[in-house]
C-alpha cells in the first residue's frame, strides 16, 4: 500500500511555512514515505528551496513550464510571506508563463538547461522524475516528446506530462511516459487512457469524493467498485494525496501501518 502512494507537497512554503514543511517531510521519510510531487513554482516558488534544506535522500518529481501568471495583489502577498528578500527573488525562478508559450522553450537544448538547475538547486535529494506540467497542446509533438524522453534517459530520469490535454493523447506512443492526471480526467477519457498502458498518477481523488456526496448511491456504488478493481489492484497507478499538516501525516503513517488507509477511504463513498 506504501508503494502506492506519493505525497503531494504542493503547499509546502505556502499555506505551509518553510519550517513546518521541513518537520512533515523529516517525518514522513523517517516512516518510509519519501516519494515526493513538487514543482518550482509549488510553495508559491520556494518548493525547490524547501527540499534543498531537507537533510534527507527524498525522492522527487518535479516539472518544467508551469502555467502561472501572478496578479498584484498575489505578488503583494508573497512579499509579505517570505521573511527576506531573498526567498522572494529566488520564488521567481522558475517564472515561465509568457515562454512556455513559445516553441523554442520545449527545444531539447532548453530544457536541459533547466533540468542542470534544478539538479543544482535540490543536491541533497534524487531527482526521480521530470514532468511537463500542462504543456500548451498546439505546441507539442512527437519530435519535442522524443527528445525529452532522450534528454530524461541521459539524465536517468523517468519522463512525464502533468495535466495532459486530451487532445495530445493521441500522439503518446511512448510507454514510459507517465501520466499525472485528475480522477475527473482519468474518468472521462479512460478507454483512451486504458489503451496506453503508461504509468498513472491520480490527484483529486478526495475533492471528488466530496463531490460524490452530493450523486446517487447508485453513483457512489459504481465509483467503489471502479476504484478497487481499476485503480487500488492496478500496479501501474499511483494516488497522489496531498499532506499538508503533521495531524494528517501522522494520520496517514498509521492507517497505512495498520493497512485501513484505503479501506477508510472506501468507507467515506
Amino acid at each position: 500500500m506504501k508503494n502506492k502512494i506519493i505525497i503531494g507537497a504542493s503547499q509546502y512554503g505556502a499555506r505551509v511555512n518553510i519550517d513546518h514543511s521541513l518537520k512533515i517531510i523529516k517525518f514522513l521519510f523517517n516512516n518510509n514515505f519519501k516519494f515526493f510531487d513538487t514543482a518550482p513554482l509549488y510553495g508559491c516558488g520556494l518548493s525547490h528551496f524547501i527540499f534543498n534544506r531537507t537533510k534527507k535522500k527524498n525522492l522527487i518529481t518535479t516539472k518544467i513550464g508551469q502555467p502561472l501568471k501572478l496578479s498584484l495583489l498575489e505578488i503583494l502577498k508573497r512579499i509579505y510571506r517570505f521573511n527576506s528578500l531573498e526567498n522572494f527573488f529566488f520564488s521567481f525562478k522558475h517564472f515561465y508563463f509568457d515562454k512556455r508559450k513559445k516553441k523554442k522553450f520545449w527545444s531539447k537544448k532548453n530544457l536541459e538547461l533547466i533540468i542542470n538547475e534544478y539538479e543544482k538547486e535540490m543536491p541533497n535529494n534524487i531527482i526521480k522524475s521530470i514532468y511537463f506540467h500542462r504543456p500548451p497542446h498546439k505546441l507539442i509533438d512527437k519530435k519535442i516528446l522524443s527528445d525529452f524522453i532522450n534528454l530524461s534517459k541521459n539524465k536517468k530520469f523517468l519522463p512525464g506530462i502533468c495535466n495532459i490535454s486530451s487532445k495530445n493523447l493521441g500522439i503518446i506512443k511512448n510507454k514510459t511516459l507517465t501520466l499525472q492526471i485528475d480522477i475527473k480526467f482519468y474518468l472521462k477519457y479512460y478507454n483512451k487512457i486504458k489503451n496506453l498502458s503508461n504509468p498513472l498518477e491520480i490527484f483529486g481523488l478526495f475533492t471528488f469524493i466530496k463531490d460524490l456526496d452530493d450523486k446517487s448511491l447508485n453513483d457512489k456504488k459504481k465509483f467503489k467498485s471502479f476504484f478497487k478493481k481499476k485503480i487500488l489492484k492496478n500496479n501501474n497507478v499511483k494516488i497522489l494525496i496531498p499532506i499538508n499538516n503533521m495531524n494528517r501525516a501522522k494520520q496517514l503513517v498509521s492507517e497505512v501501518k495498520n493497512k485501513s488507509y484505503f479501506e477508510k477511504i472506501l468507507r467515506k463513498i
